[in-house]
């Protein structure tokens, strides 16, 4: 009988997998903070986009005033 636990026990602990604590989690969370960083890059590049449109715009804008003004 005693034989049969300890080839049990055996058994068991070659099955039992070593966990490593909690590295899957901080490698998931890396990933989803390099996702969200090259989300938000990507809203500032177009941010600047549209502000540089802008700007663009008033300055044509104020010039096309002036020369109005000019007449």
């Amino acid at each position: 009988k005693k034989k049969k636990k300890k080839q049990r026990k055996k058994e068991r602990k070659g099955k039992r997998k070593i966990k490593k604590r909690g590295t899957k989690k901080k490698e998931i969370r890396g990933e989803e903070r390099r996702k969200k960083k090259e989300k938000q890059e990507e809203r500032n590049k177009k941010r600047k986009k549209i502000k540089r449109k802008i700007n663009k715009d008033q300055e044509k804008g104020n010039k096309g005033e002036e020369q109005k003004k000019q007449k």
